[in-house]
């Protein structure tokens, strides 16, 4: 909310126009969503970053706890959290103020076009978005802390990847 009000009053105040204010001022609740979902996200996860979060090899064999996937884990739930928002709080004024300028969407239609294209949206980009990284990621052990470097399969190959589950 505070960001929203913060936000909102920097477009009144910006020196634009009123078209690039008005446009601007369509960003405004995209942001503070999309800001209120990541700080969710790292609020509700921080102890990941203290803790780490389990890997293991491709064998599913647990090596452990890493907070450098961890980190890797959250970066990547928190662009998904981000990217979640837009299609829904971007796209529709878009296109509807595309369609006012075009003089297509009358005020009987417009509702229905504007609950229409919102349908559409969530429809079309939820799956897009959550599906932005997989739900099992993989990272190079060279990006972790030493203990899981230098690690061994139970075949005697050493482990170059390790899995850790994302979240969302």
């Amino acid at each position: 909310c505070g960001l929203a009000l913060g936000l909102g009053r920097a477009v009144e105040r910006a020196s634009v126009g009123p078209g690039t204010a008005a446009l601007l001022s369509k960003v405004v609740p995209y942001c503070a969503v999309a800001g209120a979902n990541v700080f969710n996200l790292v609020s509700m996860r921080s102890a990941e970053l203290a803790t780490g979060i389990p890997i293991k090899d491709s064998e599913g064999k647990e090596l452990g706890l890493s907070k450098a996937a961890g980190k890797s884990a959250i970066m990547q739930s928190a662009l998904t959290r981000a990217a979640l928002p837009a299609p829904v709080l971007l796209v529709p004024p878009l296109i509807m103020r595309s369609l006012d300028r075009a003089g297509l969407a009358g005020m009987k239609a417009r509702p229905a076009a504007e609950l229409g294209i919102i349908i559409a949206s969530v429809w079309l980009a939820l799956p897009a978005a959550i599906g932005l990284f997989p739900p099992e990621c993989s990272i190079d052990v060279k990006k972790l802390e030493p203990e899981f470097q230098n690690l061994f399969d139970s075949n005697g190959r050493p482990i170059e990847q390790v899995y850790f589950n994302k979240g969302v």
